[in-house]
């Protein structure tokens, strides 16, 4: 007879197993609930006025955070993770209220940049031993 749950390695891999399809369906069925959401809430609003062209860029942007978290849940890869945060900061930027003196503002564009920069350096080094020594 052949139990695969017999070893603690492969119980453990397949409960991990288990909780990241679970997590990877709840934030699918989460974002498809904000995608059916945003449709109303925007099919409601004033096109004539600005802001509501500033909530459509920041709901398109929580989707593809909410479309690119479910990636990288699949594929654990660093790049992944990196245009992550870098759909974060570029809905911060959005968001937020810019002060009179940008501190803020330069925060998070250097910030934003320093990410793209490590993204050009990871997709540039991914296949050589330097990141991926297997």
């Amino acid at each position: 007879m052949n139990n695969h749950f017999a070893h603690p390695a492969s119980w453990s891999a397949f409960c991990f197993r288990l909780a990241g399809y679970n997590l990877i369906l709840a934030i699918t069925l989460g974002t498809l609930f904000f995608t059916y959401e945003s449709f109303y809430i925007l099919t409601a609003m004033d096109w004539q006025e600005s802001d509501t062209y500033f909530l459509l860029l920041r709901r398109i942007l929580t989707i593809i955070i909410g479309l690119e978290l479910i990636r990288f849940i699949q594929t654990f890869s660093i790049e992944t993770l990196i245009e992550i945060l870098i759909f974060l900061l570029a809905r911060k930027v959005l968001i937020m209220e810019i002060d009179e003196n940008y501190a803020g503002l330069l925060v998070v564009v250097s910030s934003l940049c320093l990410l793209i920069g490590m993204q050009a350096f990871v997709r540039r080094y991914a296949h050589t031993k330097l990141i991926n020594p297997h």
